[in-house]
């Protein structure tokens, strides 16, 4: 992420020429409000994108907290996304801990 913001916030493009370009095409999808990083959607509202720590969170708690959504892990990233938070990870992040949890809930006594 951190070239995208280079790109949005100082014009500033990676010396690679291919990396540019990608970084160019990405930075289109994206926008920075009040200082902080914002992915477009197509039919709806800008999504926050978060970091690592912030996604588990969030995963977390829509997986098994106050919103204890037991999916699959495209119903909880769909979930997450409709919420209004972007991670580039977010279904293999997902996809991870639903499977870590399957795993566990085989085991438990």
């Amino acid at each position: 992420m951190s070239p995208i913001i280079e790109n949005l916030r100082n014009n500033v493009l990676p010396e690679d020429k291919d990396e540019a370009r990608l970084v160019r095409i990405r930075s289109s999808m994206y926008t920075i409000e009040n200082g902080v990083l914002y992915r477009k959607s197509y039919h709806g509202p800008l999504m926050r994108c978060v970091g690592p720590a912030e996604a588990e969170m969030i995963i977390e708690e829509v997986h098994r907290g106050s919103w204890a959504l037991h999916s699959g892990y495209k119903t909880i990233a769909s979930k997450i996304m409709r919420l209004g938070y972007f991670l580039p990870t977010l279904y293999h992040d997902v996809a991870k801990i639903v499977k870590r949890c399957k795993s566990f809930q085989r085991h438990a006594p």
